[in-house]
């Protein structure tokens, strides 16, 4: 690994570049604001200083000097702008068999070297991944099962294992014209988890701020933890256990409507929409449908939104690519990858998937939890969800998504 050569160009901050063997990316920023990049292959560095010459690339404020570090593509290794390597041991471990419970010191390093200083999105990066990843997806045509994107008699792959469904009559009729989101673009959009993190954050005035607020698994959105998640939802998913643990069988008709329509009126969902996932594999279909037509039957006036399978396969396909190759996406990552599409700054929070936080203090799984309670996402080798949240990081780390983990106060 070669050393560090520190050069201050005329007319720049100084920049601390770091020269090996194949491709980096030099990053620095300019005294008047103008921010630069050179992505070069070095030979081997000489002795002395090295000469960097950066480039006029996009306007910034000098507090994205965060940005002033080196990554190498080859070896993945990121480099802090005060010059200290991150170890790659424990980003290793995030690719191999082993389950990580407990933040990797990687992580918290380049945790900390991204918020040195006020972090920026990244407009310039959110753009490129974004048409990236529609020209990829279409999630803008395949997110939601419409009868545009699934007419009658459609033969579809199921997302998460082999074989198809036929698009009956039945499914045909649960599906709306066009998808709520086909051609919406919001300025703010916040995903967010229910890790135990979000305990004391003080992050729900954050969270109502934005435009569009994503919720998973129908978490209770109570007065009791509103100051720190917030109190408004524009999307919720939810699964087929979260319905039957929580309001008990749907043909227990009169109970089973009585505690869903209290569940709705106390979490302030009347006009969020539900979105479900009936056809990742089979045999989850006729309960999705049961579910939704016992809700219109009723009078619940949610719009259930069903997730075409295609568009979560192609997710899956597209981040494999990107070296996240697994068996299938949790909710949380494949919709932080949709919100990309029609947001224009996605932010998120209570994704955390340790059982420690950043200064080493037990967490607990979901935020209506004590410690002693595990969900199967730490569990579930179908989700790796250690290794999703580095990708995360990552984003972060490139100004295309804000990942707040820690307070907001």
């Amino acid at each position: 690994m070669g050393r560090p050569a520190v050069s201050v160009v005329s007319g720049c901050l100084a920049v601390s570049i770091f020269m090996t063997l194949g491709q980096i990316w030099r990053i620095g920023l300019l005294s008047d604001g103008q921010f630069g990049w050179q992505t070069v292959t070095t030979p081997p560095p000489a002795t002395g200083k090295q000469q960097l010459v950066l480039s006029a690339a996009g306007r910034f404020t000098q507090s994205r000097a965060v940005l002033n570090s080196t990554y190498d593509s080859n070896t993945k290794t990121f480099y802090g702008s005060a010059g200290a390597v991150v170890n790659n041991s424990d980003i290793m471990k995030l690719y191999s068999n082993s389950r990580v419970l407990h933040p990797p010191a990687t992580i918290l390093q380049l945790l900390n070297n991204i918020q040195a200083v006020r972090w920026m999105f990244n407009d310039s990066a959110i753009h490129n991944l974004r048409s990236r990843l529609e020209n990829a997806t279409r999630t803008n045509e395949q997110f939601i099962l419409t009868r545009q994107n699934a007419p009658l008699n459609t033969d579809i792959n199921f997302s998460a294992q082999n074989g198809k469904f036929t698009i009956t009559e039945r499914i045909f009729a649960a599906e709306p014209a066009t998808s709520p989101l086909t051609n919406r673009t919001f300025e703010t959009c916040s995903l967010v988890g229910n890790s135990g993190l979000l305990k004391g954050s003080g992050c729900g005035r954050e969270i109502d701020k934005s435009d569009f607020i994503i919720r998973f698994n129908m978490p209770p959105v109570i007065s009791h933890w509103r100051e720190d998640i917030g109190t408004r939802t524009s999307m919720v998913t939810t699964n087929i256990h979260t319905i039957v643990s929580r309001f008990h069988q749907l043909h227990h008709n009169m109970d089973w409507t009585q505690a869903f329509r209290n569940f709705i009126r106390n979490c302030n969902l009347q006009s969020t929409h539900i979105l479900t996932f009936p056809f990742n594999v089979r045999g989850n279909g006729d309960f999705f449908l049961d579910f939704q037509e016992t809700l219109k039957r009723n009078g619940i006036k949610n719009q259930v939104l069903m997730n075409h399978p295609d568009h979560r396969r192609l997710v899956s396909d597209f981040w494999a690519k990107e070296g996240l190759n697994e068996p299938t996406p949790t909710s949380g990552f494949y919709l932080v990858s949709a919100a990309l599409a029609f947001c224009k700054h996605v932010r998120i929070f209570g994704f955390w998937p340790f059982l420690t936080n950043r200064q080493g203090a037990q967490v607990d799984y979901h935020y209506t939890l004590n410690y002693l309670h595990r969900d199967g996402g730490l569990t579930n080798w179908n989700h790796r969800i250690d290794r999703e949240f580095f990708k995360l990081v990552e984003l972060y780390r490139d100004g295309v998504v804000e990942l707040v983990t820690g307070t907001c106060r």
